[in-house]
C-alpha cells in the first residue's frame, strides 16, 4: 500500500491530469471493464482498438508493474511527475513493452510534440543527450526516428508537450464536483 502525504499527493493529481490530456490527444478512453485486469492495470486509460494503457503513478513499484504487464501482455505507460524546486512540474513516462517472451522498459521519457501536435516519447535529454529510441503515441505505440530536427526543436517539442499536459491542472473543479486533494485527504483521515 502506497501512503500519500501532501507532496505525493500533488505529485498524483498533475500525473492524472497529465494522463487525461494525453489520452484526449491520442484518442484513449477511460478504463471502465476492470474484469480481466490486474488492480494495478485499472487506474488510467485504455486504447480502444490496441493494447496500451496510461496511467498515473507515484511511485514505481516496479516488479507490481512488470508482472502485471507480463500477465495481460499489454503496453504500459506510466506518468510519474517530478517536482523540481523553483521549476515547472515535470513529466516523466516509463513505457514498458511486454515483446518475445520479455518486457523491454524505457524509463524517465519525455513526451514531445511536433509542430502540428503528434506526440511522440523521446529520451530525457539531460540524461543522455545521443539517445534517440523514440515512440509515436497514438491508440498504440510505434518505434520512430528522431522526431525532432535539431536541439531547439527538441526543446521546444518537449515545452509544447510540458503545456499540454499542465493544462487545466490547477483550474478549480466545476461548481458541485468533489475537489480531487480535498476526497483524498478526506479518505486517509477518515
Amino acid at each position: 500500500m502506497t501512503y500519500l502525504n501532501k507532496y505525493t499527493d500533488e505529485r498524483y493529481v498533475l500525473a492524472e491530469n497529465a494522463c487525461q490530456n494525453l489520452a484526449r490527444l491520442a484518442g484513449l478512453k477511460r478504463i471502465t471493464d476492470v474484469l480481466l485486469l490486474p488492480d494495478r492495470l485499472r487506474e488510467g486509460y485504455r486504447s480502444p482498438i490496441g493494447d496500451l494503457i496510461l496511467q498515473p503513478a507515484i511511485d514505481l513499484q516496479q516488479r507490481r508493474f512488470l508482472r502485471a504487464v507480463e500477465e495481460t501482455r499489454i503496453d504500459l505507460l506510466l506518468v510519474e511527475t517530478g517536482l523540481p524546486r523553483g521549476q515547472a512540474p515535470r513529466f516523466y513516462i516509463t513505457v514498458l513493452l511486454p515483446r518475445r517472451g520479455t518486457i523491454s522498459q524505457h524509463l524517465g521519457m519525455r513526451l514531445w510534440l511536433g509542430g502540428s501536435g503528434e506526440p511522440h516519447l523521446i529520451p530525457e535529454p539531460e540524461n543522455d543527450p545521443a539517445a534517440t529510441q523514440s515512440f509515436a503515441v497514438g491508440q498504440w505505440l510505434s518505434e520512430v526516428g528522431t522526431p525532432w530536427a535539431d536541439d531547439a526543436d527538441r526543446h521546444a517539442g518537449i515545452e509544447r508537450a510540458n503545456a499540454l499536459l499542465l493544462a487545466n491542472a490547477w483550474s478549480a473543479p466545476p461548481s458541485g464536483a468533489a475537489d480531487p486533494m480535498k476526497e483524498k485527504e478526506a479518505r486517509r483521515v477518515g
